[in-house]
């Protein structure tokens, strides 16, 4: 373990050293607690080398992925500009040249189950913890622990299908620190001495922060490379679903974000300009839906963009389109059948589409005192995020000016409703929707779905009644087997399913 006073080291003016370590990065969550606020976030970056952690400013290792091995030239220490998440993920040594020697393996891909078994849960170490402008408040070790393993840890094993659990294994109870939040990683070695608990895989240190000390921010996590990842984090509130978001951040995940343009749904991203067309503003948190946005008041699904990163899809729950397709989904809420669907814009981009009605986990969509936002059931599209593919981007299906952003919480899709691309090229449009499925047509410059001829057995013609061919967005979506379906749908169902 590295000491604090190892890790606040700063070189003399013009000082250059090489060091080889991995990149470790912490999700600095400026969020205040409660519905109204969303605020600003930031990933601040670490080289964790044999000698402790240097941070390094997060510019200057943009595009090298968590948990890679990189050899590094560090130059002249950057001061932060200011108190605020993006300013303080600016400080640190300077990378003059940077070479990744080693990377974090091929991703997790959907379906894969390469993973530990489900037998074996996180193990978890908890303190009450009072740093300097801290005080002891009500929380008790009881209610924490409780807070963890009766609430987060049931949370995400739903989510992962029982892969991800909590048990809490250590406690501390109320203990004063001389480390306070300006130094985060030395505050958590220092409970990390005083309890034993040692970084790996599959452990976690939480921290609760008593008394609300103004110097820290409401979160901090570090970013895992894995669904097997342990973690460092600590929360400066009670709310369960502070906890669960943390959570999320030791086991790989980045933030459920918005993106607002102007009158438009979409925007291109220029990388060397990083500026959006259509006036686009990426807003963090800004998704209300998912635990990693800033669904604080209520524990929703897991997005299936967040699912997909966690590789805890199975092959029949999600299917890539490429070319003009008909699909149905099922609730994201359910964990059965068909639940999500990549979108590729020819010309770049990523989407991912989702069908997230008033059932289940989401029930309390329908329920006005605890949907206080008046979000909307319904097709959610989100895009891959191009500045960090670990971040999604809620798109808004009816768009508005910005004068009405503020307010403006209505983005999901509804039946006749669709969204076009930044492109152009690519449509999608929800066709019907039911409690149970929802029917999306996906068009790619202009082309409609193409069928394919199933041929049945001639010793049962009849099977096929004699119908009018007609529109497949147009015919009547009653629940049907196949073999009865008129030819011309059964001809749309078997072409439209495209998996992986």
């Amino acid at each position: 373990m590295a000491t604090a006073a190892a890790v606040r080291a700063a070189p003399l003016p013009g000082e250059v050293d090489e060091v080889t370590g991995t990149v470790v990065r912490v999700s600095v969550d400026g969020y205040a607690e409660g519905p109204r606020s969303s605020g600003i976030a930031a990933m601040a970056t670490w080289l964790v080398t044999g000698r402790g952690r240097t941070q390094v400013p997060t510019s200057d290792l943009a595009g090298v992925p968590t948990g890679a091995t990189v050899r590094a030239r560090l130059g002249a220490r950057r001061t932060a500009a200011g108190s605020r998440p993006d300013q303080l993920a600016e400080a640190g040594r300077t990378v003059l040249h940077r070479q990744v020697i080693a990377g974090v393996g091929t991703p997790t891909a959907p379906g894969d189950t390469a993973v530990a078994a489900a037998s074996s849960p996180h193990t978890v170490t908890i303190a009450l913890v009072i740093p300097p402008g801290g005080a002891a408040d009500t929380m008790t070790l009881t209610r924490l622990e409780s807070t963890v393993e009766s609430t987060v840890s049931p949370f995400w094993s739903e989510q992962t299908s029982g892969l991800v659990t909590f048990t809490v294994t250590r406690r501390l109870g109320w203990t004063t620190t001389t480390t306070g939040c300006d130094d985060y990683f030395g505050l958590w070695n220092e409970i990390a001495e005083r309890t034993g608990f040692v970084w790996g895989p599959r452990n976690h240190l939480v921290l609760y922060l008593g008394g609300s000390p103004s110097t820290c921010y409401p979160g901090l996590g570090t970013v895992g490379g894995s669904v097997e990842s342990g973690g460092y984090l600590y929360v400066n509130g009670s709310s369960p679903t502070l906890v669960a978001h943390e959570f999320g951040h030791n086991l790989s995940l980045g933030h459920s974000n918005g993106l607002q343009c102007d009158r438009r749904p979409d925007g291109r991203y220029s990388s060397t300009t990083r500026s959006w067309t259509n006036s686009c503003t990426r807003r963090e948190y800004r998704d209300y839906y998912d635990v990693m946005g800033v669904s604080w008041d209520q524990l929703g699904s897991l997005s299936t963009f967040h699912a997909q990163r966690l590789g805890v899809l199975a092959a029949g729950q999600i299917s890539t389109v490429t070319a003009s397709s008909l699909v149905t989904l099922r609730p994201v809420s359910g964990h059965t059948g068909l639940v999500s669907l990549r979108v590729d814009d020819p010309d770049g981009g990523r989407y991912v589409v989702e069908y997230r009605p008033a059932s289940g986990r989401d029930a309390w969509l329908a329920n006005d005192s605890q949907n206080w936002p008046g979000l909307r059931q319904g097709v959610l599209i989100r895009r891959v995020d191009p500045t960090d593919d670990a971040e999604s981007l809620l798109l808004d299906g009816t768009p508005t000016v910005p004068l009405s952003w503020s307010t403006d919480f209505d983005t999901a899709l509804q039946p006749g409703g669709s969204l076009t691309t930044w492109s152009g090229r690519v449509v999608i449009k929800v066709v019907t929707v039911s409690g149970s499925r929802a029917t999306v047509l996906v068009q790619v410059d202009g082309k409609s779905p193409t069928p394919t001829v199933t041929v049945l057995p001639p010793t049962d013609p009849e099977r096929i009644p004699r119908v009018p061919l007609t529109d497949p967005v147009t015919t009547t979506n009653r629940p049907r087997t196949a073999g009865h379906l008129p030819r011309r749908q059964v001809r749309t169902v078997s072409a439209t399913t495209i998996r992986r």
